[in-house]
Parts: C-alpha cells; sequence; structure tokens
C-alpha cells in the first residue's frame, strides 16, 4: 500500500473500536513517509485519542509538519496546544501569524480568548471591533458574532467604559432577546455596577 491508501485505512480505524491498529499505521506513515500531511494525522490522531498526550511532543510534531510545508492548520494547533498548556504569549505570537493570511472565525476567536486570558483588554477591545466591522465574513456564523460583541462589552467594562457596555448590552438584549443570550449579559451588567 502506498502512503495516501495507508492514511485512508488509518483514518477508517481510528473511527472504530481499532484505534491501535490506526496508531501503527499513523506512525508508520509519519517514519516513513514524512511530510506535513502525515506528521499532522499522527499528531491529531494522539492529541484527539490521548488527552493526556504530551504536549510538548505534539507541539513539535506540529512544528515539524510545518517545516515541512508552510500551512496554517499546523500553526493553528500549535497555537492551539500552547493555549490549552496555559501558554497564552507563545499562543497570541502564533496567532498573529496565522492571521496574516488566515482570517477565520476560529483564529479570530482563538487570538480573542488568548488576549482575554492576558488581560490586554485594550487590544482585545480593538480585535472585537475589527471584527464586528468585518461581520460580513462571518454571515454563516451569527452566534459568533454575538459572542465578540459580549466579548467587546466586558472589555469596556474592564476599560473603564461602563456606560458604553451597558447602551451596548441593553441594544444587544433588545435585539436578540434575553432568553436566546442567556445569563452572560446580566451577568457583565452586575459586573459593570448595574444591580437593578
Amino acid at each position: 500500500m502506498r502512503y495516501k491508501e495507508i492514511n485512508r485505512e488509518a483514518i477508517r480505524l481510528s473511527r472504530t473500536i481499532e484505534t491501535h491498529k490506526a496508531e501503527k499505521l499513523f506512525r508508520y506513515n509519519a517514519a516513513h513517509y514524512p511530510s506535513s500531511m502525515t506528521i499532522n494525522n499522527l499528531a491529531w490522531f494522539l492529541y484527539l485519542e490521548y488527552p493526556d498526550y504530551d504536549t510538548n511532543a505534539l507541539i513539535q510534531m506540529f512544528k515539524m509538519a510545518y517545516s515541512l510545508c508552510p500551512n496554517m492548520k499546523s500553526l493553528m494547533a500549535t497555537a492551539q496546544l500552547y493555549f490549552d498548556s496555559n501558554r497564552f504569549y507563545r499562543a497570541e505570537i502564533i496567532m498573529k501569524r496565522v492571521l496574516e493570511s488566515h482570517y477565520s472565525a476560529p483564529a479570530l476567536s482563538l487570538l480573542l480568548v488568548t488576549k482575554l486570558n492576558l488581560h490586554k483588554y485594550s487590544e482585545a477591545k480593538e480585535l472585537c471591533k475589527t471584527i464586528i466591522h468585518r461581520e460580513k465574513l462571518f454571515k454563516t456564523e451569527p452566534d459568533f458574532i454575538i459572542d465578540v460583541i459580549q466579548a467587546l462589552c466586558d472589555c469596556e467594562i474592564e476599560c473603564g467604559e461602563s456606560d458604553r457596555a451597558l447602551i451596548r448590552l441593553s441594544n444587544l438584549i433588545k435585539t436578540i432577546g434575553y432568553k436566546e443570550l442567556g445569563y452572560t449579559p446580566f451577568c457583565l451588567m452586575y459586573k459593570a455596577g448595574r444591580y437593578d
């Protein structure tokens, strides 16, 4: 079998109870046919199959895959692993590289949450405004924009602009409805000092 057929079989087996066979095929492919695809596939399999797998080893695999063929999937995976292991500065650096050529909701979302975790509220606020300004790019993901508006309100509260956030939250509740939004707007209003 050629490496593409081996890869297809490994993917098929990974969806069954025979994951140990899938792992052997993924490892075989990565060892004998090292390419961005085979190393990416092995790393993703290990990440998904073994939640406690060594994060640093996975990061190295994705970096190796990227070095063999620069691609956004490898960079995004590396950033996500840094984020998952609370290494937010590294995640932020990589996400900035990703966004230089790959403007998508998942990439923007990861960068936004990373900035929030770093308490970079001013930068997060500007990123929220950029995303909202380019809302047309995310028409298929309306929930994403709603989440970004709520994140913007949180950033405004953190930056001392509670009045602006409260107006924005009130408009959001009027437009969407509190049943669809859940408790987040009310928690933000409480955080802004609006207790009534």
